[in-house]
Formats: C-alpha cells, structure tokens, sequence
C-alpha cells in the first residue's frame, strides 16, 4: 500500500530497512586489527620473497 507522499515503504519500514543494511555493512567488513595482523603474519614471507628476487637479479 502506497503512503501519501507516493514511496511504498513507511517511515518505519524504512529505519528498520536503513538498520539492517547498515548492520550487514558492518558485518560485511572484518575488524581493522585482522588486517593488521594479517600483514604481520604475511611481512616475513613477502620480505623473504622479495629478498631471493633481488638475489636472482644480482646473479644474472
């Protein structure tokens, strides 16, 4: 049923709609800190990695 002003939604269904993407947003997004530790995990393998690059390239 249309309300007056001609959206489909009431006001109501529209905070609660605007809520629930909100809250999916959120939950879509993991913690900043996951990334930071994610980094630190992954830093030794991308140093070790870039480490015998350099070292291939100084040997040709």
């Amino acid at each position: 049923m249309a309300s007056a002003d001609g959206s489909q939604f009431s006001e109501v269904q529209k905070e609660t709609l605007v809520e629930v993407m909100l809250s999916l947003g959120r939950r879509r997004l993991p913690p900043l800190r996951s990334y930071i530790f994610l980094l630190l995990i992954l830093l030794p393998w991308i140093a070790l990695a870039a480490g015998k690059i350099l070292q291939v390239e100084l040997y040709k």
